[in-house]
């Protein structure tokens, strides 16, 4: 009983307060919180520990129809000790080793697309790394 008696006398907290703290019932948000971490460890485990926060809030918000924000299925994720897996780098394409130099993107001309109107005109591009004009150009 002290050390109680210490830490309020640090703290400069009465030791009635601190009884009165310690035997309340649990908040309604930390009940919701123990109850989306619930939610959140299942999704996860559906998922086979592939979701991340992204995937989990979209699971909530749009499968469950629950009202959360972003950060916080972040913030429950993290304390949970939850994480999904990584991007791979065919979700990243943009991302390339710095010695390669950046691919060359040729836009095309435009053209019609035969089922539009002929008022509309439609323009494309395409990742080829070299494009026949330019083998035109190097001749």
């Amino acid at each position: 009983m002290a050390s109680v008696q210490v830490a309020c006398r640090v703290l400069d907290l009465s030791e009635s307060g601190y009884y009165e703290w310690r035997n309340r019932p649990p908040s309604a948000r930390t009940l919701r919180h123990a109850w989306l971490t619930d939610l959140i460890r299942k999704i996860h485990a559906d998922s086979r520990g592939t979701y991340g926060a992204r995937r989990v809030h979209a699971e909530l918000t749009l499968g469950h129809s629950i009202a959360i924000g972003h950060g916080a299925v972040e913030f429950l994720m993290k304390h949970a000790g939850i994480k999904g897996l990584p991007a791979t780098s065919a979700c990243a394409p943009n991302r390339r080793h710095p010695s390669r130099p950046p691919r060359p993107v040729r836009v095309a001309a435009p053209t019609r697309n035969s089922s539009a109107p002929p008022s509309r005109r439609y323009c494309g591009t395409t990742r080829r790394c070299t494009s026949l004009n330019s083998r035109k150009r190097q001749r």
